[in-house]
């Protein structure tokens, strides 16, 4: 209870100091987004400890304890060193445990998790030799309160402090701590009946299901959960049959079956919500909230039967999936001051007031926001024009750190009025400030007004992407994001211009048609695009939104963006915003949720969050619905997927930009135009045809390398352009739905085989998992501690010797062969399918395995 008690002190504390912050700083129009530290990264003065090596040495644990791929625990691990190094932090923090929650919440509950585990561990367990007796003391002491009880506690605060797919994606690693070490704790120190047939829910049963078949079905398929590995075909195909049919009707799963097998029940949501990253992501946080509330309503049940059902496995299975750490430090103090009155914000686009507003940007308290203030300041253009439009990418390590000239350079020779560089690393803030300087003093003319240079060093890519917009916004400055893998062929100003005050079609109805979670135009466009033609299968669905709209909202165009080449969900790699209430409002809810669901993509969220194609739940009701309309990706703004135009400098008919997204298909839909090429036969019966492809690092040195640079000056560098006229294709006839991980796998290895001229791949038999045979491990692993394999023994020796004489360098031998002894299906299957066709092209397959 002191425990919880505590907590309550420091949330209340942290809630004065945000309504204060907030009454100061932000105006009552824009929603508080004040971004939880959750990693404690945060600077502090004199700390109670050191948060960040804290969090390592979880980390540290975590790998030396599971295998990196399957999280079972290694039969080799030796953790006695790290176990007591986190022994006396754990002592520290508990001992002064109230200031230790206040600093690091997460730090300090999983610290209290790890001593609970350590006080209730076999001596052998903990350490090989006998503890110093302080520490011996201070475990006696926590092992007089019930460990169910103490679990139960620390818990609960865990899952009031932050939703469940959140503390799974922290570095903390609570949830494989809990992995870890509850099956190695013997089960009459739970104190609580852990009869076999109260832990398997002896009776239970849901949609057919009895208790203990779900039971194996989880025991057998998680291990092989995974977002990035074909192996995860088998998780999605053994456990897809399993959550539809218990989904189809969910009032019996919650009425009925959760209270009667509450760890199944919570095991089963964690499943389930990993099955939905790889097929639906569009139903993650409902899974991932139904297990969130099984755990918060039944903790102490859970924790009793977490061993048998495997369910910190699943949630630390789980945590594999995020896309980004929470490395972010943000606050919406870092924005410029605005005027209470929404309206009066959205005046400031006025040349003078703007002139005004930027002004006192200057005297800024954060340096980031000073420095782009001042510099916007300095942009003739924007003090003059209320139209203007700023450009700002993102760029950061090797190579990409070695084409910062030629990006800049090109901006330079269009005349961009302002261009922003969030460097990710010091050395690219080095090198674009040499760049600036240096071009500065070749051309005569200072670049530094037109181009800034910003060091953006904490936080993900598309935190930073996402953390510029609200401040550029907050500026009163129109925006345009562009993407760092992207040659600008002239000003993408005029276009976006045009696009923006006479969009190439209506702006998107409130009122669309709905299936499943995709949207659609009508009912013609759903027809056409999904062949889902049965009006009985199409539901209405108005888009709506509770913020209030008024007589004086802006009606245009207030974002651009571009599709997709083959396929109708949106792609984000270039945009444009007008800076207006609504949008900022838009863009920093857009942040907030980006951060907290860092399983999400970006493009998808982007997507749902304007309506476009898909539904989320992750999308808040309570935001604006923006007026958008799409650039045109066939002759203006051309990718290397696909486009229909010529590289032709100058001419306002020909290509603007030119972004060197690909998708990952080597081959596109054939078409009538394509009458000298060879067509290839998907299984599907669909014709294909290969498409003109190149790797990032080659488009970067055809369009931006030294050589490139000589072309410049002209126009388009010669290379670049034969590239640009060698990907023009004919229109898709038909744009799908974008597919997710491992949903398109099948599709891409299968068109891979084709090429190759070798068989297809028989997926039901590839991906089957086999049973068990004998009750599993307390751990909810089966006893051999091994991942059924498919092929023979030989099989797999004969991929590790090709591997070996494959032309790759050492640090990638290594690495394939350790994934080929983890019984890789993936690695397998390239090995197989390309062996044949010589020791390069299976090099080159095994790179893009890598990668």
């Amino acid at each position: 209870m002191w425990l919880v008690c505590c907590r309550a002190v420091v949330l209340g504390v942290w809630l004065a100091s945000c309504c204060q912050a907030r009454a100061q700083h932000v105006p009552s129009w824009l929603p508080d987004v004040e971004i939880e530290d959750y990693e404690c990264r945060r600077e502090l003065q004199q700390p109670l400890l050191n948060w960040a090596h804290l969090r390592q040495r979880f980390a540290l644990l975590a790998k030396e304890a599971l295998d990196e791929r399957t999280l079972r625990m290694r039969q080799d691990a030796q953790l006695d060193a790290v176990q007591l190094e986190l022994l006396e932090f754990a002592a520290v923090i508990l001992w002064r445990f109230p200031q230790a929650l206040n600093e690091c919440p997460f730090g300090a509950i999983t610290a209290s998790i790890f001593a609970t585990c350590m006080a209730f561990l076999e001596g052998h367990d903990r350490a090989k030799s006998p503890l110093k007796p302080p520490y011996e003391r201070f475990l006696a002491d926590l092992s007089q309160t019930p460990m169910v009880e103490l679990l139960s506690r620390d818990l609960a605060v865990l899952l009031d402090l932050a939703p469940l797919h959140v503390t799974a994606a922290t570095e903390w690693g609570t949830f494989a701590l809990l992995h870890i070490y509850l099956p190695k704790i013997r089960a009459h120190k739970y104190q609580v009946d852990t009869s076999p047939e109260r832990l398997r829910c002896a009776g239970a049963a849901v949609a057919g299901y009895t208790a203990e078949r779900m039971l194996d079905m989880l025991r057998r398929h998680t291990p092989y959960a995974s977002g990035r590995d074909i192996e995860g075909l088998k998780f999605l195909r053994g456990l897809d049959g399993l959550v539809s049919a218990t989904m189809k009707d969910p009032r019996e799963f919650s009425s009925v079956y959760v209270p009667a097998c509450p760890a199944g029940s919570a095991a089963f949501a964690a499943s389930a919500a990993m099955l939905s990253l790889m097929s639906n992501p569009s139903l993650f946080e409902r899974f991932s909230n139904l297990a969130h509330w099984i755990l918060r309503s039944y903790t102490a049940e859970a924790v009793s039967g977490a061993s048998t059902w495997g369910i910190f496995h699943g949630l630390a299975k789980l945590g594999q999936f995020s896309l980004r750490s929470f490395d972010l430090v943000w606050s919406p103090e870092e924005l410029m001051p605005m005027p209470d009155d929404r309206y009066d914000f959205d005046k400031l686009r006025s040349p003078l007031l703007r002139r005004e507003h930027l002004a006192r940007g200057k005297q800024h308290k954060h340096p980031v926001s000073r420095k782009i203030a001042s510099f916007l300041l300095g942009v003739e253009d924007i003090l003059q024009n209320s139209d203007a439009m700023v450009f700002v990418t993102a760029v950061g390590g090797m190579p990409f750190a070695n084409y910062i000239r030629g990006f800049i350079h090109r901006a330079m020779v269009l005349g961009l009025h302002a261009l922003v560089l969030a460097c990710m690393d010091e050395m690219a803030f080095e090198r674009c400030t040499q760049v600036v300087q240096g071009l500065s003093s070749s051309s005569g003319s200072d670049l530094s007004r037109r181009i800034l240079c910003v060091a953006a060093t904490e936080g993900h890519v598309i935190f930073i992407k996402h953390a510029f917009l609200p401040f550029l916004l907050s500026a009163a400055v129109d925006t345009v994001w562009i993407d760092f893998d992207t040659f600008i062929l002239q000003d993408p100003t005029p276009a976006i211009v045009a696009a923006r005050d006479s969009p190439a079609r209506e702006l998107p109805q409130r009122s669309r048609v709905r299936f499943g979670s995709f949207l659609f135009d009508d009912a013609a466009d759903i027809c056409g695009l999904s062949k889902i033609c049965d009006p009985r299968q199409h539901w209405s669905h108005n888009v709506t939104s509770s913020s209030v709209e008024t007589d004086l909202d802006y009606t245009g165009v207030e974002v651009l963006v571009t599709e997709h080449w083959d396929a109708r969900c949106l792609n984000n790699g270039l945009f444009y915003v007008r800076a207006s209430y609504r949008t900022l409002t838009f863009f920093t809810l857009f942040l907030k949720q980006i951060y907290v669901n860092p399983y999400t993509d970006n493009q998808n969220l982007f997507d749902a969050f304007l309506s476009h194609s898909t539904l989320d739940a992750a999308v808040p009701e309570a935001r604006p619905v923006l007026r958008y309309a799409l650039l045109d990706i066939d002759s203006k703004f051309g990718c290397a997927e696909g486009h229909m135009n010529k590289a032709s400098p100058g001419d306002p008919d020909g290509l603007v930009t030119f972004h060197f997204w690909a998708s990952d298909f080597r081959t596109r839909e054939a078409s009538g135009e394509d009458t000298q090429r060879e067509r290839i036969v998907a299984r599907n019966g669909v014709e294909r045809v290969e498409k003109v492809r190149a790797g990032k690092d080659q488009l970067f040195e055809l369009f931006f390398g030294e050589e490139a640079q000589l072309g410049y000056s002209s126009g388009v560098p010669a290379a670049g352009a034969s590239f640009i006229e060698q990907a023009r294709a004919p229109k898709p006839s038909w744009k799908g739905m974008c597919s997710v991980t491992a949903v398109g796998v099948e599709e891409l290895v299968d068109e891979r085989l084709i090429q190759g001229e070798q068989q297809l791949i028989d997926w039901q038999a590839a991906t089957a998992v086999a049973a068990t045979a004998e009750p599993l491990a307390n751990d909810g692993l089966d006893a051999s501690g091994r991942v059924p394999c498919s092929g023979t023994l030989e099989e797999w020796a004969e991929a590790l010797r090709a591997v070996a004489d494959a032309d790759l360098d050492q640090a990638q031998v290594s690495a394939l062969k350790s994934r080929l002894r983890s019984f890789d299906l993936g690695v397998l299957l390239t090995v197989r399918a390309f062996q044949p066709l010589g020791p390069q092209r299976l090099a080159q397959e095994l790179r893009d395995v890598l990668s």
